[in-house]
């Protein structure tokens, strides 16, 4: 069961719900997608720091200062960002600029370090070639098609890894069985690029 945290009620899918607090019966968070500047942070950071409950974070908050703060807390954590999204978390862990260009040019080396500065936190450094990095330990997924760089693939992403630990998988599993579904649904599908929607995913992931 899948539950939208926030105050203001949205128009949901009958599968989704809506809460204004954390459910008691909660078992992971997902967070940053779709998420609008500017946010209250302090309800955020209060959402997100005053349980025990593994993260995987996103797309917004990779942009924004709180990032330090949920490494500094020692917290089961995925991370998913594209490679602009991990430019804007080592500016704020390393405190100096590394650009895109950098980063695509040294992925393995930048994913390596990073995952090695921070054991607690599963990273998964989307892209061509996808990196999922733990402990200095990297995963290549090489399964991704052009298709998967369409806005809001990432997100799905991001839900599939949440589904996972939610069922019980580690978080490094739930990282890597993730992706390969994501890509593969991807494979799968068979129209042009720009046809695929990130519902096609969702609906590609009961055909594998």
């Amino acid at each position: 069961m899948v539950s939208l945290i926030g105050e203001k009620i949205k128009k949901l899918p009958v599968y989704l719900m809506h809460t204004p607090t954390l459910p008691k019966n909660a078992s992971v968070i997902v967070a940053g997608m779709g998420l609008e500047m500017p946010f209250d942070e302090t309800w955020l950071k209060n959402l997100l720091l005053t349980n025990d409950l593994p993260l995987v974070i996103d797309a917004s908050l990779c942009h924004h200062e709180l990032i330090v703060e949920l490494l500094a807390s020692q917290k089961s954590l995925v991370l998913t960002p594209h490679p602009k999204e991990f430019s804007s978390i080592l500016c704020f862990t390393c405190k100096k600029k590394v650009s895109v260009e950098q980063i695509q040019s040294h992925r393995f080396l930048y994913a390596k370090k990073f995952s090695e500065t921070f054991p607690h936190v599963v990273l998964v450094l989307k892209g061509a070639n996808t990196i999922i990095a733990h402990k200095g330990e990297l995963f290549i997924n090489t399964y991704g098609t052009p298709a998967l760089a369409k806005g809001g693939s990432g997100d799905v992403l991001a839900g599939m890894i949440g589904a996972l630990i939610a069922q019980g998988y580690s978080l490094k599993d739930a990282a890597i069985h993730a992706s390969l579904a994501h890509a593969l649904v991807s494979k799968k599908l068979t129209c042009n690029n720009f046809a695929l929607t990130p519902l096609d995913i969702c609906k590609g992931l009961k055909c594998l």
